[in-house]
Parts: structure tokens; C-alpha cells; sequence
């Protein structure tokens, strides 16, 4: 378990963040697995995860574990940024679980802004334990999102956006 008490950024260069996904025993307290998981340690309100790219990167075969005590808005936050200029587009994201049965976050997956931020594809995707949503997408032209393999549990609402999606 790598513990993290701020933001993670990947961008505006593409890059991947990659671990290796033999996590065990998925409930408190996470022994048995020796693969890569992030805890979160740092304040209530901010992303685990922020993936602010043009054309590229993402993240493989990480866990996220949040903190009930301080938990962060979302384990992975999509977002064109601020100035509107940084584009987000094309992430990859494979093998991926956020949360446990216990309320850990407020939400699984965002995506913000409000130009571009599609082309996303999602595979073997699991979330729980979020107060909010598993997946929230407030960016209206973050299209061309496809899940493939995704499993949701306690969480209040699946899904919500204000574009296309795919699911398979």
C-alpha cells in the first residue's frame, strides 16, 4: 500500500500509471495481495487521481483506497483544466478497483470541464463504497466514453452524465 496525501496529476504530457492488480482480500484491512494499492491520507474534497492529457495515458492495475475520514471527491478525476486550452482526450484505464463495501469516497469516476474530454475507454472497472456516484460525468461534450466490464456496489447512484456513454 503507497500511501498519498495529495493529488496525483498526469499532465498535461501523457503518461500511464501502472501497478500490478493481484490485490487478495479486497476488504478492511487489505492483507493477503501484494499488488499495487494507494491510500489516501491528504484532505477531504480533492481527487485521488487528476488526468488532464491531450491524446494519451491513464492508469493499469491500481487500487484506490480512500478514507472515511477525509474522503476525497473522487479516486480518478477526468478534467479538460483550467485554461480551457488543456484538452483531455483518449485516456486508457484497465483493471481498476475503487473502494470496498465501507464508504471510502464521495465519488468513483469524474469527469469535468466543458470542452472535449472524450474518447475514453474504461476495462475492467470495479467501484464501491462512495457516498455520491460510481461514475459522474458533468462535462457535456466528454463523449465517446466506453466501459467494458464495470461493477458497481453501495453507492447511492451508478451513473449520471450529461453525455454519451457505452457499457458492456
Amino acid at each position: 500500500i503507497v500511501p498519498i496525501n495529495a493529488s496525483l496529476v498526469i499532465g498535461p504530457l501523457a503518461a500511464t500509471l501502472e501497478g500490478y492488480g493481484n490485490w487478495g482480500w479486497t476488504q478492511a484491512p487489505y492483507t493477503g495481495g501484494d499488488g499495487t494499492a494507494l491510500k489516501w491520507f491528504g484532505p477531504v474534497g480533492q481527487p485521488m487521481l487528476i488526468h488532464k492529457t491531450w491524446f494519451g495515458g491513464g492508469a493499469k492495475n491500481i487500487r484506490f483506497i480512500g478514507n472515511p475520514t477525509t474522503p476525497p471527491s473522487a479516486a480518478i478525476l477526468l478534467t479538460t483544466g483550467i485554461p480551457i486550452t488543456v484538452l483531455d482526450s483518449r485516456g486508457d484505464f484497465e483493471n481498476i478497483w475503487i473502494g470496498d463495501s465501507n464508504i471510502q469516497f464521495q465519488n468513483g469516476i469524474m469527469f469535468v470541464g466543458v470542452s472535449n474530454g472524450d474518447t475514453h475507454s474504461f476495462r475492467g472497472i470495479t467501484i464501491g463504497g462512495c457516498s455520491g456516484y460510481g461514475i459522474l460525468n458533468q462535462n457535456s461534450d466528454a463523449n465517446i466514453i466506453s466501459f467494458d466490464g464495470l461493477i458497481i456496489n453501495n453507492v447511492p447512484v451508478g451513473v449520471w452524465t450529461a453525455a454519451s456513454m457505452s457499457f458492456r
